[in-house]
């Protein structure tokens, strides 16, 4: 399950940025440059796996779950 931190401007959606955890999400939040956390947002689907952003631990997508 991933974690998310969707960018916004004017209300429109302009990026989600992937994270394998909480902590990950927050270290890279607080990394001067980058969006302020905005809180937990974890227990997240996505499609395909991805690596998260901080870490580059694989957080694995729906579509690639073995069955």
């Amino acid at each position: 399950m991933a974690h998310l931190h969707v960018i916004e401007d004017n209300d429109e959606v302009t990026d989600v940025v992937v994270f394998c955890s909480d902590p990950c999400h927050r270290d890279w939040c607080n990394r001067a440059g980058n969006p302020g956390y905005t809180g937990w947002n974890g227990c997240q689907e996505i499609s395909d796996s991805e690596p998260c952003i901080e870490c580059g631990d694989n957080v694995e997508g729906v579509m690639d779950v073995k069955k």
